[in-house]
């Protein structure tokens, strides 16, 4: 395994964090703002000590930050120094994927916003470490930069990297294997996208009915909430393939359409973190 975290906590009570990180595979840390998700990669990347528990490295992380700052340091440069002597092709890959390769030579202060945060992703990807840390710089990239990223990290997996990434994009997500959640530095989920789902299981079912008293009477007892909308009802249920299924095959009552929803992932987030 590339991390072992054993009862990690950002607290001196509460929930604690124990899991192990295997080559090629990715762990993503959510939540709001200052609810300790910086802190927890830093935690992980073994750069900052945990209030309980602790953590267990293969090797150095490769932390996606700039380490020094000057006019003359441009992308090329700190390719360089992260990948080392025998890095020229993580240096080409770094310098494409992030699409710095036309501005490899330029000054850092001269770059914009984004190409700074796709820089810092370059170290990363530019190291020859086989843990990769990135504290939440995908929010700042366009679409096609997260996307040429995305396969580069996919590489750098299949070759056995593990990473961890700080990020509130719900499309980043559902990419990882193992999801943390927190909530004002206290850990309120620890697990996959599948466990997540279990743990919040209401699907929205909405059914077309003309009258309503028999479908109500199926429904009720399933249901967690139910409500009358126009041309029919609306349930929140636990079991909403299953049920949904029953309305239409059954022809209960007047049922003319059943539309079922299931949570979507920034649903299940949500959930966990106003819960």
């Amino acid at each position: 395994m590339n991390i072992k975290i054993d009862s990690v906590s950002l607290e001196a009570t509460g929930p604690t964090l124990t899991l192990n990180l295997e080559a090629g595979r990715t762990l993503g840390i959510f939540g709001p703002s200052s609810s300790g998700k910086s802190k927890l990669l830093r935690i992980i990347a073994g750069l900052e000590r945990p209030t309980r528990g602790k953590v267990k490295l293969a090797e150095a992380a490769a932390l996606a930050e700039i380490r020094v700052l000057s006019r003359r340091v441009s992308p090329l440069s700190i390719a360089k120094r992260e990948a080392g002597p025998r890095g020229a092709t993580r240096v080409a890959e770094a310098l494409s994927a992030t699409r710095l390769w036309d501005v490899r030579k330029s000054s850092i202060s001269s770059l914009s916003n984004a190409q700074i945060a796709a820089c810092e992703i370059m170290v990363a990807l530019a190291s020859p470490s086989r843990i990769l840390a990135f504290d939440g710089q995908f929010e700042l990239l366009d679409p096609w930069t997260q996307t040429t990223i995305l396969a580069l990290m996919g590489k750098r997996l299949r070759e056995g990297a593990s990473i961890v990434m700080v990020s509130n994009s719900v499309s980043l997500a559902g990419r990882v294997d193992t999801l943390i959640v927190l909530k004002s530095q206290r850990i309120v989920f620890a697990g996959s996208i599948q466990a997540l789902e279990r743990k919040f299981p209401q699907s929205e079912i909405t059914i077309e009915t003309m009258h309503q008293q028999g479908v109500r009477a199926l429904v009720q007892p399933l249901s967690i909430k139910v409500e009358k909308v126009h041309g029919g009802i609306k349930a929140q249920v636990a079991e909403g393939q299953s049920l949904a299924a029953k309305l239409l095959t059954e022809g209960y009552g007047d049922v003319k359409a059943v539309i079922w929803k299931r949570p979507t992932v920034e649903d299940l987030l949500k959930s966990l973190i106003t819960d």
